[in-house]
């Protein structure tokens, strides 16, 4: 699937309609959203390194990001339990490296859908060791601190009479 749509909800709902087609084995997404303020490749990769760095939650995952093909490791950590990788083309986060659980893969791209001009969000972190993704691990997850941070940070996909729509509480980065 290929295109610009208007928002994160028409992108996941279209990927889930493709996805409940009869005989559909696999989907390449290629589907972007529509930046409400579109900015420059640089500005959105160092607002999403930015964010990645105040986190607390990743207070011991060592942060690089890509810039005209170096990568710069812009907080190494000596005793790092991950690390993320970040590199922006055209409004497209990509993001790639190894975090200690699902719950550090999610908020990292919670944070990078947060910042103004992200289009797409490329998920290309590992994590170390494995985990079982489920429903439940997203409620009972036993990283309490990302959980609160994601909590405290979240946004809301409300299906109410299959409306989509996006409520979101705490700042916007």
């Amino acid at each position: 699937m290929e295109g610009e749509l208007a928002d994160i909800a028409a992108k996941k709902l279209a990927l889930e309609r493709a996805a409940a087609v009869l005989g559909v084995t696999h989907i390449i997404d290629r589907l972007h959203v529509t930046p409400a303020e579109r900015q420059e490749d640089g500005l959105i990769r160092n607002l999403v390194r930015d964010a990645l760095i105040a986190e607390p939650a990743f207070a011991e995952i060592s942060i690089g990001i890509w810039d005209r093909g170096t990568l710069e490791m812009v907080r190494p950590v000596d005793t790092a339990r991950g690390a993320i990788e970040l590199r922006v083309e055209n409004g497209v986060v990509t993001r790639a490296g190894e975090v200690p659980g699902l719950d550090y893969k999610r908020l990292a791209g919670l944070l990078a859908w947060w910042v103004p001009g992200s289009r797409d969000v490329i998920n290309g972190l590992g994590v170390t060791p494995p985990e079982q993704d489920s429903d439940a691990a997203m409620t009972e997850s036993p990283t309490r601190g990302v959980r609160e941070s994601i909590a405290s940070r979240a946004t809301v996909l409300d299906r109410a009479a299959g409306a989509c729509t996006w409520q979101r509480f705490g700042p916007r980065l």
